[in-house]
């Protein structure tokens, strides 16, 4: 009898998981459709335990995975925290007599109730990162990068509200070109010989910051400390300046842009009293440096930040 109620129990457990998994058909628009025979691509969806959210994961017909994420619905039509997006291009042999497909990691980064937010990072077929687009509300905001075969930022500026606005910096080798964009427009380029290009310069050639971090999980560290003084449930983006000085400490946390007070207090709190990171240097010698952080809050918990110079300390993948 025990044995006959043991497998009734297990029988039930596999028809719930079964029934909240679905595949769903999808047009050129990646709407659900009914009839599969008209579909570009389709979707495996999976409820999530103990959550609202559903995992989904996007094919063409062909069965290659497109991109992986979480959706707020179970028609994916609202994507709602970590994504991830492949590209998939030929690769030949040496003598170019074949090839095969291959996948790559294509771009990857956070939706917030369907949009796109904090930093998004995009790669070469390779692996190595492209550019970085800063998205608040689904539009181009904030820090914008590209980078070079090597991973070395050769294009450098801030959008607003999708526009190229103030000082933007673009490297050709160790020669750097300075533009001053207005609403997209460019209004003045610098000399090479001003001082801001300058300094662009010698800190290309001197590899100015270096070393710079915390060497504990500053991200589980955040979450633990900010728990127990935040409401369940929060999504949004906190925007946070502070500065380490030159034995470490973290000071000054200032929110750029804010949240809500509650939020904002308990990241500060916690930046202030976070245990010392390892300092920063340049030629030899330690200095203090600034930092912007993105912090992106999903159900209240913290995803992701970026650091002073534009790179994703996080994993995506």
């Amino acid at each position: 009898m025990k044995r006959l109620i043991a497998l009734f129990i297990v029988i039930l457990v596999c028809l719930n998981a079964k029934s909240q998994t679905l595949k769903l058909f999808l047009d050129t628009n990646r709407n659900v459709i009914n009839d599969s025979t008209k579909s570009h691509f389709y979707a495996i969806a999976q409820k999530l335990e103990g959550d609202s959210a559903w995992a989904g994961k996007i094919y063409n017909k062909r069965g290659d995975a497109l991109s992986v994420g979480t959706y707020k619905d179970d028609k994916l039509k609202i994507p709602h925290g970590k994504f991830v997006f492949y590209g998939y291009d030929l690769q030949f042999n040496t003598d170019s007599s074949s090839h095969k497909l291959f996948r790559y990691l294509h771009s990857t980064g956070y939706y917030l109730n369907g949009v796109r937010s904090g930093p998004w990072m995009y790669f070469y077929n390779d692996g190595v990162k492209n550019f970085m687009y800063t998205y608040e509300n689904g539009k181009f905001n904030g820090l914008y990068e590209r980078y070079g075969r090597e991973g070395e930022s050769i294009e450098r500026g801030q959008y607003i509200n999708d526009l190229k606005e103030g000082e933007w910096f673009i490297q050709y080798g160790k020669t750097i070109n300075a533009i001053t964009y207005k609403n997209n427009q460019k209004v003045d380029q610098l000399d090479n010989s001003s001082p801001a290009v300058k300094r662009l310069q010698v800190a290309i050639l001197h590899n100015i910051v270096i070393n710079g971090g915390p060497d504990y999980d500053f991200t589980k560290y955040l979450n633990q400390a900010i728990s127990s003084r935040i409401a369940n449930g929060i999504d949004g983006v906190v925007v946070v300046n502070f500065t380490v000085d030159k034995k470490g400490k973290i000071k000054r946390p200032k929110i750029i842009r804010k949240l809500s007070d509650p939020v904002d207090k308990a990241i500060t709190d916690a930046l202030l009293a976070a245990p010392n990171w390892r300092p920063f240097r340049q030629d030899g010698s330690y200095i203090s440096q600034e930092i912007v952080y993105h912090v992106i809050l999903i159900n209240s918990k913290i995803k992701i930040r970026l650091t002073h110079d534009g790179q994703i300390t996080d994993p995506y993948y």
